[in-house]
């Protein structure tokens, strides 16, 4: 999908195994439940969640190249959504301030990040756990559920 600019309201629900993928300029909007089970590839342009809008069963999201997904409340996405954002060009994630939105796991750059939250900037995280992916003015987080192993782990049989 590649709005040509300002933004358009999603008017089709998703459903099946429908995935978006939004290339152009512009902003696409979604401001109630989405049921698909397909991806969700950010390129180009904004792809924005109002308060509403979820996309609770896909469990892929790429952010990449100038794309921006947007998360205005919690319960967004899938708590087990495997997130991947690029940054080389300039891929930016935003959280609502005060929101935090759980996912599985966080790729930044190729690298999966450890279990524990993450934000921007302003975020009230450590400032190694502050990613260059999330937009610098907002305060909201993710919070990785499942992430990185930490430290040494062992298999008993």
């Amino acid at each position: 999908m590649a709005p040509s600019g300002g933004t358009t309201n999603a008017t089709v629900k998703f459903t099946g195994f429908a995935g978006l993928g939004l290339y152009g300029g512009g902003t696409y909007a979604i401001n109630c439940a989405m049921t698909s089970k397909g991806d969700i590839d950010v390129s180009g342009g904004t792809l924005e969640f109002l308060s509403n809008g979820s996309w609770l069963n896909g469990t892929n999201v790429a952010v990449r190249g100038t794309g921006t997904l947007k998360i205005a409340s919690a319960n967004t996405l899938n708590g087990n959504a495997i997130v991947a954002a690029d940054t080389t060009e300039g891929a930016k994630i935003s959280v609502a301030d005060g929101v935090q939105q759980v996912v599985g796991e966080l790729f930044v750059n190729g690298v999966q990040m450890r279990r524990g939250v993450y934000g921007g900037a302003n975020a009230p995280v450590p400032p190694d756990r502050r990613l260059d992916c999330f937009d610098s003015t907002a305060t909201g987080t993710f919070r990785v559920a499942h992430g990185r192993p930490i430290g040494t782990q062992f298999i008993f049989r």
